[in-house]
């Protein structure tokens, strides 16, 4: 094997496997642990340089059954004379100070590791602390990480999903020394295995966290953590972060519908105590549409009788400052969400700014926030943009019953990982880096454009003519839709037939072409939708628009190549606006670091879903403007492709 020194985040792995009792096929028996063993790799070394073992003597089933003394090695005498896990964990701490010192006051000096998340999320935290009440949380924060040893295999092996020690020992050209299920081997042996993917070149850095268990206990780890420092929190700017959520009025399928805030939800994070000390929720009465649709129902959760009854914003927001001052969270706190489009569009943008429901010199406060999707992607150095759901996950924190409490324990993890969250957007700030994301010398409007043309399968000879057109409008200002076309077009060769491979791929059948225009009748009543919505200037005739496309052939083969230099279709001195485009998946790829083959790989990366269906105009026009939106949103420049 070649060996690849790469450094590693840690130091020391501290490589532990739990035995715990059991009975044969009994899923539901009550594990307690009975032996801790602990082997130390040296990753500078690469190699084991210490080990530490005792068996615990179980309490709830003092006696062990047959089939656990025969699966682990164990005996009845052994664990009799054995502390209990308590005194046992005690043991283990004063192990650690013996053996490494002041070393193990320093959070980046070690972590653990195990095969797989069994050992600690349900031996020692599901079972031992939350069930059993074994042993206090507070005493021993370094089991609240640690290193998945089968992930960090999966991912040297190509992702292989029978990674058990055995096979990943083979993997490695080892063999298993020892007995299976005794603790203190099956530690050797992980540890074998980690050296030998740190030989590979793996980094194991990717730590796991046992935030989403037993949630009321790691709240109070969390407090003495901050006492003993273990984590080395750093100081944060504010004592408390308000963490908001809104929910708001909408249509299914209609992106300019006049949204108003109809539920406040709240979250307040102590940065003292490191924990979630407060929470309020409040309805909202609409004015504009005071009829809630469907849709907003089912989405939101919020009914007509709800905000029926409620106070208006300005009610409800001089409501919720009276309660931030009583219970004096309002001397040092900065408001927060998820996302910076709680602020920006919702609040400032309709209810303050267009809606006039609230007087802007009242709620000066809520000018300023973080955005916490922001601080956890400079948290990984990643310009890629993330979703609630996706920073959940990889912070390993379960998903709570809103987006504001969500949104709180992420913030808790990431400043418990020693992140300051001291990034603060304002609407100028915001402005500016959208005016940065837009690149040099945008237009007032951005087009996304999709054609779909004749085709044939397996015919990369067949003379495709456009025969579908969709674009939707974005105001480069505000990204919002605005406006959208779409119209079918009559083709001309091979008698005007649809094939029907063309039919079951766009779904557009013969009766669609046969009842609309040719191509040049068709761009000129979209020239006069442009003129006539003002995308076109009035008096020069030049656009104030840049088409953006899934890739450069829409404008360059389906437009240029086919439709005007090899059918003659159309008259190019007519249309200007067709000589530069932006390429979104070139755009895409170089910003985020990111190839995908098509629309619905792009936004599945982002986390988001395609709108309606594949191979309809409209509907990957709508869809590409969800890439064009996050682009712009994250400060990605567009750079011009010209034909």
């Amino acid at each position: 094997m070649t060996s690849k020194k790469v450094t590693q985040p840690y130091r020391y792995y501290l490589v532990l496997d739990f035995e715990a009792t059991c009975e044969d096929g009994n899923y539901s028996w009550p594990h307690e642990i009975i032996e801790i063993p602990v082997v130390v790799v040296d990753s500078e070394k690469m190699e084991i340089v210490g080990k530490w073992q005792t068996y615990v003597k179980p309490v709830i089933n003092p006696k062990l059954t047959e089939f656990c003394t025969k699966l682990t090695g164990i005996t009845q005498e052994t664990v009799d004379k054995a502390p209990v896990l308590k005194d046992a964990m005690l043991q283990l701490d004063k192990w650690l100070k013996q053996s490494f010192g002041a070393d193990f006051d320093k959070p980046d000096t070690f972590t653990f590791a195990t095969d797989g998340p069994w050992d600690f999320r349900d031996f020692y935290w599901k079972h031992s602390i939350t069930h059993q009440k074994a042993i206090s949380p507070t005493q021993h924060p370094y089991f609240k990480r640690w290193i998945n040893i089968r992930t960090l295999h999966r991912r040297s092996f190509k992702n292989r999903s029978d990674s058990n020690v055995t096979n990943m020992l083979k993997d490695l050209n080892l063999v298993f020394e020892g007995r299976p299920h005794s603790g203190i081997d099956d530690a050797h042996n992980i540890a074998k295995i980690l050296i030998g993917s740190m030989k590979r070149g793996s980094v194991a850095g990717d730590l796991e966290f046992a935030s989403q268990y037993c949630e009321d206990e790691v709240r109070q780890l969390h407090k003495d953590i901050v006492k003993r420092s273990f984590y080395d929190f750093k100081k944060q700017p504010y004592r408390y972060y308000i963490i908001l959520d809104f929910h708001c009025t909408c249509e299914k399928g209609n992106p300019n519908y006049d949204h108003e805030i109809i539920q406040i939800k709240s979250n307040v994070v102590d940065t003292c105590t490191m924990a979630i000390v407060d929470h309020g929720s409040t309805y909202v009465r609409p004015t504009i549409n005071r009829h809630l649709t469907p849709f907003c129902t089912q989405i939101t959760g919020v009914h007509q009788r709800n905000v029926d009854t409620a106070p208006t914003l300005d009610t409800a927001m001089e409501s919720m400052f009276s309660w931030l001052t009583e219970k004096g969270y309002s001397r040092s706190c900065i408001f927060g969400s998820d996302n910076s489009m709680d602020f920006v569009k919702f609040f400032w943008g309709h209810e303050v700014e267009k809606h006039k429901k609230v007087d802007p010199s009242k709620v000066q406060v809520m000018g300023q926030w973080i955005d916490v999707s922001c601080i956890y992607g400079a948290y990984i150095g990643s310009k890629k943009p993330q979703t609630l759901k996706k920073m959940s996950k990889s912070l390993a924190v379960a998903p709570r019953a809103c987006n504001a409490e969500t949104a709180s324990h992420c913030l808790l993890e990431l400043m418990g990982r020693g992140v300051v969250a001291e990034k603060v957007f304002t609407l100028e700030s915001f402005a500016e880096a959208n005016d940065r994301s837009s690149g040099s010398g945008l237009p007032p409007y951005l087009l996304t454009l999709d054609f779909e043309c004749t085709c044939e399968k397996d015919s990369h000879t067949f003379p495709h003519e456009i025969i579908d057109i969709g674009v939707c409008v974005v105001n480069t200002k505000t990204l919002r839709v605005i406006n959208k076309w779409c119209s079918h077009v009559r083709p001309v060769l091979n008698g005007g037939k649809l094939t029907p491979f063309c039919t079951a791929l766009t779904g557009i059948t013969q009766a669609d072409v046969d009842n609309a225009s040719v191509l040049d009748t068709v761009l000129k009543t979209f020239k006069m939708w442009l003129s006539s919505n003002g995308y076109l200037d009035r008096h020069t005739g030049e656009p104030l628009f840049v088409f953006c496309t899934d890739g450069p052939w829409h404008i360059r083969d389906f437009f240029w190549s086919h439709s005007v230099r090899h059918q003659k279709a159309v008259d190019p001195s007519q249309h200007p606006y067709f000589k530069k485009f932006v390429n979104i998946r070139r755009v895409f790829a170089r910003f985020y670091k990111y190839h995908q083959r098509n629309i619905s790989g792009m936004l599945s990366s982002i986390g988001k879903t395609r709108e309606g269906v594949s191979h309809n105009a409209l509907d990957d026009a709508s869809s590409l403007t969800i890439l064009l939106q996050s682009l712009l949103r994250d400060g990605a420049a567009l750079n011009y492709e010209t034909c």
